[in-house]
């Protein structure tokens, strides 16, 4: 697949089982770059999809990234362990690890404490970047990021806007000067098949050169 450099703005998409065989439709006229893949989920789920849709992206040239999907009530380590289990070690030229919160990945525990979910989505975070080498990814609505992940803890990792035209609402968060908006989503459907199509907000050089700052040295 040819990718035009000079554009703007990078399209994407986020894929799951839910799309079934949508990467085998993908055309060049589609102008997707980069395709972000659910991986697993909590501490006992792998999309089935996922090692399919991982390898059919290496032969498209397609810019790939995997999220977990996070689940509050399960333990932070052992969701990052089976992660890193699950796909590996991403090479230097996929999207960073990225954690996917939820109010419905939330919702399922009603004792929830939010200096708890902070406290354990950090431990999460730090357990990534220790067994990777690369700093991890929030994926979030800015209700979630701005309710459990204010304050300097959270200031240093990137953040992917889960829901359209929201950008402006991010800079309610403390710390925002380190806390970055990289894209927003929103749903649309591509070849007959409904999927959250995003936007990077930079061209391809700058989605590259972000890549390259989240390996830690």
């Amino acid at each position: 697949m040819k990718i035009d450099s000079k554009t703007d703005n990078c399209e994407g998409i986020d894929i799951s089982m839910w799309q079934t065989d949508l990467l085998d439709k993908l055309k060049a006229e589609d102008n997707i770059t980069f395709v972000i893949c659910r991986a697993t989920e909590g501490i006992s789920f792998k999309d089935p999809m996922f090692i399919p849709n991982w390898d059919k992206l290496n032969s498209k040239h397609h810019i790939r990234g995997a999220y977990h999907f996070y689940i509050v009530k399960d333990d932070p380590i052992q969701q990052a362990k089976y992660f890193i289990n699950q796909i590996g070690l991403l090479d230097q030229t996929d999207l960073p690890y990225i954690v996917k919160i939820e109010d419905s990945g939330i919702n399922r525990d009603m004792r929830l404490n939010p200096k708890r979910m902070s406290e354990d989505l950090k431990l999460f975070l730090d357990h990534i970047e220790r067994s990777t080498n690369r700093i991890a990814l929030i994926y979030a609505s800015s209700k979630v990021v701005n309710r459990y992940l204010g304050g300097p803890n959270f200031g240093r990792y990137p953040l992917w806007l889960s829901n359209h035209n929201e950008l402006e609402v991010i800079p309610v968060m403390t710390n925002k000067e380190c806390l970055i908006s990289h894209a927003s989503n929103t749903t649309a459907r591509l070849h007959g098949i409904k999927v959250n199509k995003s936007m990077f907000k930079g061209d391809l050089f700058t989605l590259e050169d972000f890549i390259r700052n989240t390996v830690v040295s």
